[in-house]
């Protein structure tokens, strides 16, 4: 999508407007609700991931993460997704 070719232009210059673009977009195919959407999700947070890395904000992100699936604890096929991408 839009936001997504967006997030990945702004990921060096604008890091935390990406981080935001990427977890809408990552919300956005989580209340899609099947597996496939899930899999885009977990790869948007999975830049999250990366670009809290390289702005060295590695407890945003482990809060974040520990967040999102506390929240979707009861959705299986995501937790799955994101046990792939080890996130």
């Amino acid at each position: 999508s839009l936001h997504i070719e967006v997030a990945q232009a702004a990921k060096k210059q604008y890091p935390q407007e990406a981080i935001h673009l990427f977890m809408k977009e990552a919300e956005r195919f989580i209340n899609y609700r099947d597996r496939g959407n899930y899999s885009q999700a977990a790869l948007c947070l999975r830049e999250i991931r990366d670009i809290h890395r390289q702005t060295n904000e590695i407890e945003l992100w482990n809060k974040l993460i520990a967040d999102i699936r506390e929240r979707y604890k009861k959705l299986p096929a995501l937790q799955d997704e994101l046990n792939q991408l080890k996130l």
